[in-house]
């Protein structure tokens, strides 16, 4: 089954960041979970995401449901999103770290 869910989920967690009345959340990367969630432990999937969240590489994006809706239109699916970099100050630096499914 192919999914293509992500825009509606994502428009649904930017409002609820922006309505936040204390310090900003951003969202930093959006990887899809064939790269980030690998379970046959294959570093180069892998290492797409570890390089999208730790180095920021990947396309970057001041629009993420535009970007995501663009690679709908280019086939590509929810799960096999590559990197989409949003904030480019969101790198992980340290020991902070937030993974949704």
């Amino acid at each position: 089954m192919l999914t293509l869910c992500s825009v509606k989920y994502l428009e649904q967690l930017q409002d609820f960041l922006k309505d936040l009345d204390y310090t900003p959340i951003k969202i930093a990367t959006i990887t899809g979970r064939y790269y980030a969630m690998d379970r046959d432990k294959r570093w180069e999937r892998i290492q797409l995401a570890y390089e999208g969240m730790i180095g920021g590489q990947g396309e970057w994006s001041d629009d993420l449901v535009k970007t995501v809706e663009a690679r709908y239109t280019a086939g590509e699916t929810d799960e096999f999103l590559k990197p989409i970099i949003a904030c480019k100050e969101g790198k992980i630096q340290g020991y902070t770290l937030s993974l949704r499914r």
